[in-house]
């Protein structure tokens, strides 16, 4: 009996090792992944936060820069040697510091943006929101960011465990994306003078970087259901995610504002 080419092709597939999975498939399944944060990776960065306040409170804007500086050296140099073989929990704790740590700094110091400070002394740091003298203003933007802080906190710790909230998440981190890069077109050109005055611009520098966390975090949110054929599903939830991040905190901004002020307050707000 003749032996033909289809014989030969049955056997090289009987003898053939199976074949295994695709190279680059576990780093498109990574990919798709958000990163996640453990309880100890948390604990970590709640205890950084906390020494960053510390030095803040010490030493004023000294204190500021030299928690600007040792924030970067933890989250480019100390942490990736801790952990050399986790990509994504250097990336998470990169996110979080940067986007919710030192944004944290930098509201609690905030000589000019969101309140007033002449009644204090050069670069202090306010005790009470009687001293602070929040703008009225104030109250929305800090309502806006804590609730920016909160939710992207809450995107890393979940991970890809969110399901179809995480297009809520993207949705919201969105305007807390153009948020930060609205504050670093204002703050870029007087913080790079002020790095050549002791380092102090530095601090300003802080909105680029929180804007990179605010923005992989909403790639990374968004790309988990941002596929056919949940894309149709997606897309309104991050809508709607979008426009909560506006009204909510404009609802708590000027609740606040009138519990504390008056509504003439919120009045001469909204009147401009």
């Amino acid at each position: 009996m003749a032996f033909t080419t289809d014989d030969l092709a049955t056997w090289r597939a009987e003898k053939s090792p199976p074949a295994g999975p695709a190279v680059d498939e576990p780093r498109t399944r990574d990919s798709a992944q958000a990163i996640q944060f453990s309880l100890r990776e948390l604990l970590i960065a709640v205890t950084v936060i906390a020494g960053l306040l510390g030095l803040l409170r010490a030493a004023g804007i000294f204190g500021a820069v030299l928690a600007f500086v040792a924030t970067a050296g933890f989250t480019w140099i100390l942490y990736p040697k801790m952990k050399p073989r986790d990509l994504r929990g250097q990336q998470a704790m990169f996110d979080f510091l940067w986007g919710v740590g030192m944004p944290l700094i930098c509201l609690v110091f905030d000589p000019f943006l969101f309140k007033e400070s002449d009644d204090l002394r050069p670069f202090a740091v306010a005790t009470s929101l009687n001293d602070a003298r929040i703008y009225d203003h104030g109250f929305i933007v800090y309502a806006f960011l804590v609730c920016q802080m909160i939710v992207l906190t809450v995107s890393i710790i979940l991970g890809n465990r969110a399901g179809r909230w995480s297009s809520i998440f993207g949705g919201f981190l969105v305007s807390g994306l153009l948020f930060a890069a609205l504050v670093a077109l204002v703050l870029v050109i007087p913080a790079a003078f002020g790095v050549f005055f002791l380092g102090i611009g530095l601090l300003g520098l802080t909105p680029i970087l929180t804007m990179f966390s605010y923005g992989r975090q909403c790639h990374r949110a968004l790309s988990n259901n941002w596929q056919s054929p949940t894309k149709a599903e997606a897309a309104p939830l991050a809508v709607l995610g979008f426009f909560s991040s506006i009204a909510g905190p404009v609802m708590i901004g000027l609740g606040l504002l009138a519990a504390l002020r008056g509504p003439e307050a919120v009045a001469r707000l909204l009147s401009g």
